[in-house]
């Protein structure tokens, strides 16, 4: 699994995955990506067309646990995270991550076009 961090984009951090990843590739992501300097004040764009996704529910459930660990420092931090995915396998699989965040501080959602990722990110 490769990724990395664009961080020009005004409102958000985006994070382009590729190759076939697991919990330990995402963990080292989203560890990367929270402590990026700009991480509390821009939202999440997760790009995951270019990767496949190969992690169980134990997996899913851990990750999620990552997430809990982050505390923003105020109530109004940047918490949109888009997922922007093609593929089933990526879809069945998110289908079952999204319902496991509802407890979270984020506002995680499920896209398969960049314009609603915008939309969404952008407010609109």
């Amino acid at each position: 699994m490769e990724f990395k961090i664009e961080d020009r984009h005004e409102k958000y951090l985006k994070l382009i995955v590729c190759g076939v990843f697991n919990k330990n590739g995402l963990i080292h992501a989203i560890s990367e990506t929270m402590n990026h300097p700009d991480y509390a004040h821009k939202h999440s764009y997760w790009d995951f067309t270019q990767a496949t996704m190969s992690m169980s529910i134990y997996d899913l459930k851990e990750i999620v646990g990552i997430f809990r660990l982050y505390k923003p420092d105020t109530e109004n931090f940047a918490n949109r995270v888009a997922i922007l995915i093609s593929g089933e396998l990526n879809n069945a699989i998110l289908k079952i991550f999204i319902p496991m965040t509802k407890l979270l501080p984020f506002r995680f959602q499920v896209f398969t076009k960049e314009e609603d990722v915008m939309n969404f990110l952008l407010g609109k």
